[in-house]
């Protein structure tokens, strides 16, 4: 109570001097008048102040009046009006602290721990430490050498951004390596693209042409889904796929395997909603849902349809499901426990 009435008296010094030098004509008087009362103002404003601020600058106020009654009071002093009533007016608005039990907007959830690799492939000796070995720059040259080769064992899709990161590694052997694996991989699968391609040229009946345009749209797909092509090449790779996979569909529009891959490739290009309907057709076709419920999940998560989400990930859990997708369902269902 004698902080608030501290307070007021403050605030009627400032008043009552503000009053003196607006009513009367400019006078020595009377501006000495003025700065007597915001002098007095402004004392009794810095030691409320040192007694109600909160939080750091209340504690560091408490334990060292000194220097904090001298800071408030210059600032009280030396900013007229705005410094005694701000002040005192922020310092009141700082008091008031939220209800105890009020809801929290934002929770934090743990970080999930994804496995870079099945289980089966770490379980093969050495390559469970291959990335270890190539991420440290503290190896030897022979080591990371001995475990970029040991990647090649690895799925080309876990193993290609990761050989790919080599190529900015401070050894050229190290570099030449991971360039030759790469180089191979990428040619291996163009290789195969251009003896589709003579096909085609070759002619042929509807099925063998069918045939050789799906596997060409699926050969430009799995050149941007292993990350063997990056920039205008990627770029490239997915416009093929679009053109043969179009050529496919006009061929077999009911064959789901085709509408699948659409879907994947509308989702690369992020038209989500196109790429819904690709996967509903390709599951009303006769594509399995359990292969066809994971996009949808990822076009949920696109959407931020969270809801759907967690919908489409408890209908996945009660099918087979990788170790990967079992650790992705695990994190969701923690994130709606704790909305819970």
């Amino acid at each position: 109570m004698f902080t608030y009435s501290k307070a007021v008296v403050a605030l009627g010094l400032e008043v009552a001097g503000l009053w003196m030098l607006l009513a009367y004509h400019s006078h020595s008087l009377v501006l000495l008048g003025y700065f007597t009362a915001h002098l007095g103002a402004s004392a009794l404003a810095a030691l409320v102040l040192t007694r109600v601020l909160p939080g750091h600058i209340g504690t560091n106020a408490r334990t060292q009046p000194a220097w904090a009654l001298g800071y408030l009071f210059v600032m009280c002093f030396f900013i007229p009006v705005i410094g005694v009533f701000g002040l005192l007016t922020a310092a009141q608005i700082g008091r008031f602290k939220r209800k105890p039990g009020q809801s929290e907007a934002f929770r934090t959830l743990e970080e999930p721990e994804f496995a870079p690799v099945s289980t089966e492939v770490r379980q093969i000796k050495g390559k469970a430490q291959a990335r270890a070995q190539l991420s440290n720059p503290g190896a030897s040259v022979e080591t990371r050498l001995r475990s970029l080769l040991a990647m090649q064992d690895l799925p080309s899709r876990v193993a290609n951004p990761i050989i790919r990161d080599m190529l900015a590694d401070p050894s050229d052997d190290v570099r030449l390596v991971a360039y030759g694996i790469l180089d191979s991989r990428e040619k291996s699968i163009n290789h195969r693209i251009h003896a589709l391609r003579g096909r085609l040229v070759e002619g042929g009946g509807p099925d063998a042409r069918l045939a050789a345009e799906r596997q060409l749209a699926e050969l430009y797909w799995e050149l941007i889904y292993q990350g063997l092509v990056q920039g205008d090449l990627r770029r490239h790779a997915a416009e093929q796929a679009w053109v043969h996979l179009e050529v496919a569909l006009g061929l077999a529009p009911e064959d789901p395997v085709l509408w699948a891959l659409r879907g994947r490739l509308e989702i690369l290009a992020g038209r989500y909603l196109q790429a819904r309907g690709a996967f509903a057709r390709a599951a009303a076709f006769g594509l399995p849902e359990v292969r066809v419920l994971p996009y949808l999940a990822e076009i949920a998560f696109h959407l931020r349809d969270y809801a759907r989400v967690r919908a489409l990930l408890a209908r996945i859990a009660e099918a087979s499901q990788t170790q990967r997708m079992s650790q992705v369902i695990e994190y969701w269902g923690r994130d709606a426990a704790s909305a819970r």
